[in-house]
């Protein structure tokens, strides 16, 4: 399983304060994703948002995790070292 489709399905799926309870839902409701494109896909269309409203909400609900930093530090490391060169 891809390191996205687990941080999402751990993030998602478990309390965290202030979450938007309709994405906690949906999320919960996947039994056993298999793809992580598509699990995702699978929240959103329960949204009933556009891709990128629906992919802004879930990165908004990753985000509130203590460890959404630590998941993200190498991309932005990563941008950091791009706007450098």
């Amino acid at each position: 399983m891809c390191k996205l489709l687990t941080f999402s399905i751990s993030i998602l799926t478990n309390e965290i304060e202030n979450q938007n309870s309709e994405i906690v839902a949906l999320a919960k409701s996947i039994i056993e994703p298999d793809d992580p494109h598509k699990y995702l896909d699978d929240i959103i269309d329960g949204l009933g948002d556009e891709e990128n409203v629906g992919l802004y909400k879930i990165i908004e609900e990753l985000a509130k995790h203590p460890e959404w930093n630590v998941y993200t530090a190498s991309v932005r490391n990563w941008l950091q070292n791009e706007k450098t060169i």
